[in-house]
């Protein structure tokens, strides 16, 4: 079994493969990882881990394959700026450890940040589902209106999912519930070595699609 994972505002949500389950329900992500035992690979639309300093080389190699859709990939904050107070102390600090200005949605998951680098589980890979449903697209639209949700639609179906028939709740967003399915297609892809590394080469953190 493979499954993807996408934070959403009430808490997770995951897609397992190969039956289409949707799990949520889970505010924390421990929970949910429990609930998906047995899962080989599990790929998670979140980072890893921050960095001390800097840009992580997986966040610069991801934005740069997206060209004028890079906007999608916040830049992960430093540790230290995660921790900060405020959005306002976190730019602060991020920019003196040589990264950027932390936008509203970086600071806005740094919970959900910690709890993923807290875990250190081997059987977790990051993933970018807005890079996967580009690789695998075509998909042009924003994946809030409705034309980007048909499009990504049509991409899960036409690498064998069938969204139609998922049994869920009114727990996850439409959007969030889609990227913890592409998210299952790269664990599935991962696990069968056929899942694309940004960058290419060198060290970890990989961004995967």
């Amino acid at each position: 079994m493979y499954a993807g994972v996408d934070g959403c505002p009430k808490g997770w949500v995951a897609l397992v493969l190969p039956d289409e389950r949707i799990v949520e329900g889970f505010q924390q992500l421990a929970g949910l990882l429990e609930a998906l035992n047995g899962c080989e690979v599990i790929a998670v639309d979140m980072p890893l881990n921050a960095p001390e300093t800097g840009q992580r080389p997986c966040d610069l190699s991801v934005r740069a394959e997206l060209g004028p859709f890079a906007s999608s990939l916040f830049m992960t904050p430093t540790a230290q700026a995660l921790a900060a107070a405020t959005q306002e102390e976190a730019s602060r600090i991020n920019i003196e450890r040589g990264g950027y200005g932390v936008t509203s949605q970086a600071f806005s998951l740094r919970n959900k940040i910690a709890e993923v680098a807290e875990l250190q589980r081997p059987d977790l890979v990051e993933v970018h589902p807005e890079l996967v449903f580009r690789l695998l697209g075509p998909v042009i639209h924003r994946k809030r209106s409705w034309a980007g949700l048909r499009e990504r639609v049509e991409v899960l179906q036409t690498h064998g999912l069938h969204p139609q028939s998922w049994d869920c709740g009114n727990w996850a967003e439409a959007d969030d519930t889609m990227d913890a399915a592409a998210a299952a297609l790269t664990a599935r892809r991962y696990a069968r070595g056929e899942a694309l590394r940004f960058p290419p080469e060198g060290q970890d953190p990989a961004i995967f699609a």
